[in-house]
C-alpha cells in the first residue's frame, strides 16, 4: 500500500457489492492486520480529505439535488397557486378553496412519484386506503356518542400491525412505513381535535385528503395540525425577505448534514475489516469508536431529513400562517445540539423531532395522563413504537429510551431535592435561576452528558451493518442483540443500576404528604 494511492468510495463499495474485493485479498500471503498497520503507517490527512471531497461530496451533493428537485417545485408552486387565489379573489369561497386543493392532491401524487419511483402503484393504493376508510370512519363517529380519537387511533394501530404481516414485500413496506407514519399522525390529530371541538366545521372531502397528501408534509415530515394547513390556505403570509431566508438557511443546514452524515461522519475510524476505505483519523475503530461513528453518523442523516422537512414546510407556506404574530424563524423541527450534546435524556427526546414530540405529548400523554405518570410515559412509547413499525429493533430502541429517560429523570431529581440545587435535574425547573449553583454542579452535568452520548453510541450500534441488504429490509432482532453484546449490555445496566439507586434515595414528596397530613 502507497503512501499516495487513492481511496475511491464509489467504486469501491460498488464492487464490494459485486462481489469483487480489492486485488491484496487475492494475495496468497494476504494479512488483515498487516494491511491494516500499513493503512496507519502511511496515513495522510490531507489525502484523505482530498479524495472525500471529490469522490463523495461532489457526487452525494448532486444526487441530492436531484431527488429533491421536483420536489421544491411543487412546494414552490402550491405556495404560488395560493397567492394567486387571493390575489384574485379577495373573498375566497369553498368552491375555490376545493379547486386548490384538488391542485394541491395532485402536486402531493407528483412529490411522491418524484421520490418514491418504484412500486409506486402499491404504495398509492396502501396510502388511499388508509385516508379514505379514516375518513370514513371519522365521519360516521363524529356523529355517533363513540370517542372518534380513541376508536381511530385503535383503528390506525391495527392498520400499521397488518401491514407488517400483510405486506410480503419487506422492502417496500420498509421505504413507505415513514410516509404511513405521517399520515397517521394528521389523521389521529384531526379525530382529536374534532372530539374536543378545536376543529368546529368537519373538514371535507378534499380537504381532508389534501391535508394528507399535502406535498410540503407528506415525504419527510414534518406532522402540523389541520389548523395550520388550513391557516396557510386561508391566511397565508406574504413573500419576504425573512421567509426566503430562512429557508435558505435551512437548505444549508440540510446539505451540511448530508455530508456531515455521508461523507464525513462516516469516516471518522479506520475500518478494521475494510482497511481501503478512507478515514479521517489514523486510528482503528473499535466496538465502541464504531458504534459512536454509527450513530452520529445516523444523527446527521436524521438531522438532514428534519432541516430538509423545515425548508419543504416553508416553501409551501407552512410556517408562519393564521393571524398571529409567530416569525418564521420560530418554526424549528430539530435542535442538534441538544442531541449531540445531551444535558438529558429527556431534552434530547423532545428535541429530535419536537412537532412529533409535541404530538405525542397532546394527543397521547395528556390524553392518558390520568392514568398515572408512568402509565402515560409508557403509553407514549408505545405509541411511538406502533408508528414507526413493529419491529423488536425500533420497539427496543424505543422502550430503552423510555427505561433510560425516566430512570434519569427520577434520580436527578432525588438528588437534586437531597442537595437541594435545582441546576442538576434533568429538566431545569422555573425557580432554578433563584437558586445559586454550586461548583460540583457543572462536572456532576457533564458526566451525566458523557453518559448520555455513550447511551446514543450504544443505541446507535445497531445501525450499522456490512450487508446493505439489512438496513433495506430492517435490522432483525439477532442482529441488534449481537451490536449490543459487542459492547457489554452498557445501557440497560447502567439504567438497572440507576434504578436501584433511584428506590434506595428518599422520595422528594414524602415531605410534602406528610406535611399535609399533619395539616
Amino acid at each position: 500500500m502507497s503512501r499516495d494511492q487513492d481511496y475511491n468510495v464509489d467504486e469501491y463499495m460498488s464492487n464490494i457489492e459485486d462481489g469483487l474485493l480489492p486485488d491484496h485479498m487475492f494475495d496468497e500471503d494476504f494479512d488483515l492486520a498487516e494491511i491494516v498497520q500499513e493503512r496507519v503507517e502511511y496515513y495522510d490527512f490531507r489525502s484523505e480529505c482530498s479524495n472525500l471531497v471529490r469522490n463523495c461530496m461532489t457526487t452525494v451533493l448532486l444526487q441530492s439535488l436531484e431527488s429533491i428537485r421536483t420536489l421544491f417545485i411543487c412546494c414552490l408552486l402550491f405556495r404560488l397557486a395560493i397567492s394567486v387565489m387571493h390575489a384574485v379573489f379577495p373573498r375566497v369561497s369553498p368552491r375555490i378553496c376545493g379547486i386548490l386543493h384538488l391542485f394541491g392532491i395532485f402536486l402531493g401524487f407528483v412529490s411522491l412519484i418524484s421520490i418514491e419511483s418504484s412500486n409506486i402503484v402499491t404504495t398509492v393504493l396502501i396510502m388511499l386506503s388508509y385516508i379514505f376508510a379514516s375518513y370514513t370512519l371519522t365521519l360516521v363517529l363524529s356523529t355517533s356518542s363513540y370517542s372518534c380519537s380513541k376508536l381511530i387511533s385503535i383503528f390506525t394501530a391495527v392498520f400499521l400491525i397488518s401491514g407488517e404481516y400483510l405486506v410480503h414485500d419487506s422492502e417496500l413496506w420498509h421505504q413507505i412505513r415513514g410516509i404511513l407514519l405521517l399520515l397517521a399522525m394528521k389523521v389521529i390529530s384531526v379525530a382529536f381535535d374534532i372530539d374536543s371541538k378545536s376543529i368546529t366545521t368537519f373538514p371535507s372531502i378534499l380537504s381532508y385528503v389534501s391535508f394528507c397528501m399535502h406535498c410540503g408534509t407528506l415525504l419527510f415530515g414534518p406532522w402540523v395540525a389541520y389548523h395550520d394547513f388550513s391557516d396557510s390556505i386561508l391566511y397565508p403570509k406574504g413573500f419576504s425577505k425573512s421567509w426566503f431566508g430562512n429557508i435558505l438557511k435551512s437548505l444549508v443546514c440540510s446539505f451540511v448534514c448530508l455530508l456531515l452524515s455521508t461523507c464525513v461522519l462516516s469516516y471518522l475510524f479506520i475500518d478494521g475489516a475494510q482497511p481501503d476505505l478512507p478515514s479521517l483519523t489514523p486510528f482503528v475503530a473499535n466496538h465502541w469508536m464504531s458504534s459512536y461513528q454509527s450513530a452520529i453518523s445516523f444523527h446527521f442523516s436524521h438531522f438532514y431529513i428534519c432541516f430538509l422537512s423545515q425548508t419543504t414546510c416553508m416553501i409551501s407556506g407552512i410556517g408562519r400562517a393564521g393571524r398571529g404574530n409567530s416569525t418564521w424563524s420560530s418554526f424549528v423541527v430539530v435542535r442538534p445540539f441538544s442531541v449531540l450534546l445531551p444535558f438529558s435524556m429527556l431534552n434530547l427526546v423532545v428535541d429530535w423531532n419536537i412537532p412529533m414530540s409535541k404530538w405525542l405529548k397532546k394527543y397521547v400523554f395528556n390524553a392518558y395522563k390520568h392514568l398515572g405518570r408512568t402509565t402515560a410515559i409508557l403509553l407514549t412509547y408505545t405509541a411511538s413504537a406502533i408508528l414507526h413499525g413493529l419491529s423488536f429493533h425500533l420497539a427496543s430502541v424505543l422502550m430503552s429510551l423510555s427505561l433510560i429517560t425516566y430512570v434519569e429523570y427520577v434520580l436527578r431529581k432525588k438528588i437534586s431535592h437531597l442537595t437541594k440545587c435545582p441546576h442538576i435535574q434533568s429538566r431545569l425547573p422555573v425557580d432554578a435561576v433563584n437558586h445559586s449553583r454550586p461548583w460540583w454542579a457543572v462536572p456532576f452535568n457533564m458526566c451525566w452528558v458523557a453518559i448520555n452520548i455513550a447511551h446514543l453510541a450504544y443505541l446507535g450500534s445497531m445501525f450499522q451493518s456490512e450487508d446493505p441488504e439489512i438496513a433495506k429490509q430492517g435490522y432483525h432482532m439477532q442482529h441488534t442483540v449481537a451490536k449490543w453484546r459487542n459492547l457489554g449490555f452498557f445501557s440497560p445496566i447502567f439504567a438497572f443500576i440507576c434504578l436501584i439507586l433511584s428506590l434506595i434515595l428518599p422520595s422528594p414528596y414524602k415531605n410534602v404528604r406528610t406535611s399535609d397530613k399533619m395539616k
